[in-house]
């Protein structure tokens, strides 16, 4: 739908869906909504199967998640059953941050009940309200309200608050609007979620496991057992200067800080090619390897891999399968370093077959495209969701 910006009073959206105008009017929000109590429970009534109950840990995102489950005898179910279209809310928490957030119940959920450090809204216009607890203002509202030891909003702080509402027409417009916003955020996550699975198993079955000479799953053409080697015998290991990151910024460089690239306009001013690994020494990103796609300038906590005698994205894929190998040769307290002479000593198993290498590699390259390019549109979902909130309501 069409949005429209129009000069307002400050009871008016900076930018409405077009054919929609006038003031907005203050109701308080029990005015709108009814609110009922989650379930108290005992250990005793926790079962592998019953009721289930939703807490905090099932809200992620902005939306249910049933990955960690509670179910409790259904005897012991004694408070409401949410219903389709309720909203629930994270009233009570040991998390500050946690309290207010909030999701909509978008199908039949029969036998299934809220916690007590929770809260449940019934309202006829649950796509509108799920949006506006998204805003700033009901943000801004809870942490007002927050209580000065316990970590939660009451249904007296509830009670307490008023916010601008539209027309139910435009209630309806407007929730319409941020549910599409919310369908396309959720399938591009559903869709990153499942891209790093197939990564994940690709890494188990398409690379040798401890103690295989050969992958359970092969390109359809080749066999016979891979070659091992340490990565010194394979890729020069050079670790980036020392210089000062303000001197880098002042000319437009890329600077490298603990394999992060940050970039800063551009100049000819580089240490290091592009399609390059990197593999972070220092700090809290010890451990970590990149794949450079940009002439960058590598700093003093960051190695480089040069002179690759394998095919480059296959070694980069290699790496990243064994990430958390590398992360274990770290060293010292404080912050953590790995030492050069660890990752010479790193065992690099692969093909001998070149193609076959590159067949991996592309393979694998392809995969972190996707994610890249799924997790960068994600991300710019999110971003027209902010300013909408925050420019669509009063």
């Amino acid at each position: 739908m069409a949005c429209q910006i129009l000069l307002r009073s400050n009871m008016e959206p900076k930018i409405r869906l077009k054919g929609f105008s006038g003031a907005w009017k203050e109701k308080p929000l029990l005015d709108v909504v009814t609110l009922y109590n989650g379930l108290t429970y005992t250990p005793n009534d926790i079962r592998d199967r019953g009721t289930l109950v939703l807490r905090s840990s099932n809200v992620q995102e902005g939306e249910i998640s049933l990955l960690d489950n509670v179910y409790v005898r259904s005897e012991a179910a004694t408070s409401p059953n949410v219903e389709k279209g309720d909203i629930i809310v994270v009233v009570r928490n040991g998390s500050r941050a946690l309290i207010g957030k909030h999701a909509q119940i978008k199908t039949d959920m029969p036998n299934t009940v809220i916690g007590a450090f929770m809260a449940g809204m019934h309202t006829d216009e649950p796509e509108f309200m799920n949006a506006l607890l998204c805003t700033s203002r009901f943000d801004n509202e809870v942490t007002i309200n927050l209580g000065a030891t316990i970590n939660q909003i009451t249904n007296g702080t509830f009670r307490s608050m008023n916010f601008l509402f539209p027309d139910k027409k435009e209630q309806k417009a407007l929730g319409a609007y941020f549910q599409h916003l919310d369908s396309l955020i959720q399938s591009s996550t559903k869709k990153i979620e499942s891209l790093k699975q197939v990564k994940a198993a690709s890494l188990q079955s398409m690379f040798p496991q401890e103690g295989e000479t050969t992958p359970r799953v092969r390109f359809k053409g080749f066999d016979g057992e891979w070659e091992i080697d340490t990565l010194e015998n394979i890729a020069r290991i050079i670790k980036g200067e020392q210089i000062n990151k303000n001197e880098l910024f002042d000319h437009g460089t890329y600077y490298v800080l603990n394999g992060g690239v940050e970039p800063s306009g551009y100049t000819e001013n580089y240490n290091t090619k592009s399609d390059t690994i990197s593999i972070s020494e220092g700090g809290n990103s010890c451990g970590y390897v990149y794949y450079n796609t940009s002439n960058f300038w590598s700093g003093g906590h960051n190695y480089t891999l040069q002179n690759v005698s394998i095919n480059n994205c296959f070694l980069y894929a290699y790496l990243k399968s064994k990430e958390h190998e590398i992360m274990s040769k770290r060293v010292g307290s404080g912050l953590p370093n790995i030492q050069k002479k660890s990752l010479q000593e790193f065992s690099v198993r692969f093909p001998i077959n070149s193609a076959e290498q590159q067949l991996l590699g592309s393979f694998f390259f392809s995969l972190d495209s996707q994610i890249t390019l799924h997790t960068q549109r994600l991300e710019k979902l999110k971003r027209i969701k902010f300013a909408c909130l925050d420019n669509m309501f009063v």
